[in-house]
């Protein structure tokens, strides 16, 4: 007679299991094509290694703890919860790799600060390249789960397999929407070049199956990859990301600022400090103490406002508040996104507003509106 599939017992602890195997599968596979695409000149070395680092991390976080057999998790209280949740702790970890890590985070200050942006240019390019493999594999796992595990582990487990793969599909997805809207040009030019890096080895890959079935000898099969090198010129060279702009650039895409005289754009430009924020990131905590506000040049945050969040885009501004009124931030700003902001500080500020009445009225005028919806 036929064997039930591994997941069909009975029990959490018997289920849990089931979901680690496939877990566990799964992310040997992925290691592996992560593997081939290095070894295809897909992926640069680099990026592979981030690849796999993580591999290892999803690995490492459904492993059971040594000293745990199953038998052994069985009879004590809690085990289930605490070692076989592994669902949680797939998702745990790669989300906390999804993240931007410290390396990444001191480029953003190097740019911020002191306008250094090599630094911030690599983090990016490494970050859209890993986005971009990762999202292809993670495209190959639903197929692989039905085909593969499907037979092994029974319907229920390959669906919550393949749900737990789709979720991350998803946030891997959402984080390239972000690079994308952000830096297009840049995003497109590494798509092409990745593209080209793929048609490049599916030639090889033609060229060697031609040899191996005789079909042309080793000289020809010698010259056709040659060749194929020679007709994908600079694939391996990645394209150059300019992340600086300047503030006098940034002014221009403000409203509020973009009729102004050239040489008033130019004095405000002066006074104005460029800021990257990542997705997610903090602009402002509710609380601290005001000493700037913000101008959008490219992006969305969010405002937590008590009558409910809303949503500024570019050409909006935020933080005057503070400024004005002289209290403690009075709700949290997230970037939803990438953004370009333009600080300004308060002693700026206020001159700037001593200067040109129409932008006082104007900021002071938004200023009350968002005061009412705080009270």
């Amino acid at each position: 007679s036929a064997c039930a599939p591994f997941g069909s017992g009975d029990g959490a602890l018997g289920r849990r299991q089931a979901i680690r195997i496939g877990l566990t599968v799964l992310t040997a596979r992925e290691t592996a094509r992560y593997l081939d695409l290095l070894h295809a000149q897909v992926v640069e070395r680099r990026v592979a290694e981030q690849l796999l680092a993580q591999a290892q991390h999803l690995r490492d976080a459904i492993r059971v703890l040594r000293g745990d057999t199953i038998e052994a998790a069985a009879n004590r209280p809690g085990i289930a919860q605490r070692h076989w949740d592994v669902d949680r702790a797939f998702a745990k970890s790669w989300a906390r790799d999804l993240g931007y890590g410290p390396q990444f985070r001191l480029a953003l200050v190097l740019q911020n600060r002191f306008g250094l942006e090599r630094l911030l240019a690599h983090a990016l390019g490494d970050r859209f390249e890993l986005l971009v493999n990762q999202r292809r594999i993670l495209g190959e796992m639903t197929a692989f789960a039905r085909d593969r595990l499907g037979p092994m582990l029974g319907d229920e487990i390959t669906e919550i397999l393949i749900t737990l793969t789709a979720n991350r599909a998803k946030a891997v997805e959402d984080a390239l929407l972000a690079f994308k809207l952000q830096y297009p040009s840049f995003a497109e030019a590494l798509q092409r070049q990745h593209l080209q890096r793929l048609s490049r080895e599916m030639e090889r890959r033609g060229y060697r199956a031609l040899l191996d079935q005789g079909v042309i000898g080793g000289e020809v099969a010698q010259a056709l990859s040659e060749d194929a090198v020679d007709r994908y010129p600079g694939i391996d060279r990645r394209p150059r990301l300019d992340t600086k702009l300047t503030a006098a650039q940034l002014v221009a895409r403000v409203p509020l600022f973009a009729n102004l005289p050239e040489e008033a754009q130019r004095r405000i430009s002066h006074r104005l400090r460029p800021r990257l924020t990542l997705p997610s990131e903090r602009v402002i905590r509710k609380g601290d103490r005001g000493e700037s506000m913000f101008f959008i040049a490219s992006g969305a945050v969010r405002l937590s406002l008590p009558s409910g969040d809303i949503e500024l885009g570019s050409g909006a501004f935020f933080g005057e508040l503070a400024l004005i009124t002289g209290r403690p931030r009075s709700n949290d700003v997230i970037s939803l996104g990438f953004c370009q902001l333009l600080e300004l500080g308060e002693a700026d500020f206020r001159r700037l507003l001593a200067q040109d009445e129409a932008m006082k009225r104007e900021i002071e005028g938004i200023a009350q509106e968002r005061l009412g919806a705080v009270k």
